[in-house]
């Protein structure tokens, strides 16, 4: 069920994942990246027909391109290892293995499709199993966050730092990242972009600063490319404003 790429054709799909983010996402972000070279796709993958009816297979897919059209990488589910992909690309056509434990291979062709990734079908893992798959480029973005407590036990305290994030297009643009803090280190971080990325839902897991602690904020994108609005916490009524910015 899947995938991807090639030499050769790499410059054309490289050219239509990346005007794929840009018309989707800018200024917002850019096509992630595990490293130069690669690429990083959400999957999803649903079986259709067969003794596996209704299974699903979906994480975040990264694949490097080697010689003679060959793909190598490993589809990251959030669940144990990444499990193997192998692959080749060209004339514009995908073909993919998936290597499941257990000796179970899903095997999948595709093609480009409008959103900058690939989409087709697959056979695999049992005998008689049939379905299909579609891929799209997630994006990651770093913006310069800043958030003051102004009311409440905090009131003053402010966190700021680099926010790094990556959102998944094919999980309703939720995101995950982290907030770094001179002192204090990487935060966890949590969301889902709304409106086609106009507003957003965020969260920081502040368990570092005090135990169970959570801060919860929403905002909306600003003129100049970034993100800005209120929360509450870490502490019991703490509200404060915050901005993100390019």
């Amino acid at each position: 069920m899947r995938f991807l790429r090639t030499r050769p054709v790499f410059a054309v799909v490289a050219a239509l994942i990346a005007l794929a983010v840009a018309a989707s996402f800018a200024p917002f972000g850019s096509k992630a990246s595990a490293a130069p070279g690669d690429i990083v796709l959400a999957f999803e993958g649903k079986v259709s027909k067969g003794p596996s009816k209704g299974a699903k297979l979906e994480g975040i897919l990264t694949l490097t391109p080697g010689a003679n059209g060959a793909l190598s990488g490993g589809l990251d589910t959030g669940a144990g290892d990444p499990i193997p992909v192998s692959g080749t690309l060209g004339a514009g056509n995908v073909s993919v293995a998936f290597d499941l434990p257990g000796e179970a291979i899903v095997f999948g062709i595709g093609t480009p499709n409008t959103k900058g990734g690939f989409s087709g079908t697959f056979v695999g893992p049992a005998t008689g199993d049939q379905g299909k798959w579609k891929s799209e480029p997630v994006v990651s973005v770093t913006l310069n966050f800043s958030g003051t407590v102004n009311e409440g036990p905090n009131a003053g305290v402010t966190l700021a730092g680099p926010l790094a994030i990556t959102v998944n297009p094919l999980d309703d643009d939720k995101f995950t990242g982290t907030l770094t803090v001179a002192g204090i280190g990487a935060l966890p971080v949590t969301g889902e972009l709304n409106d086609n990325g106009r507003t957003l839902d965020i969260t920081f897991d502040t368990g570092a600063i005090a135990a169970g602690s959570t801060i919860e904020g929403e905002g909306t994108r600003t003129s100049a490319g970034g993100y800005a609005g209120d929360f509450k916490g870490p502490g019991a009524g703490d509200e404060g404003t915050w901005t993100a910015t390019p």
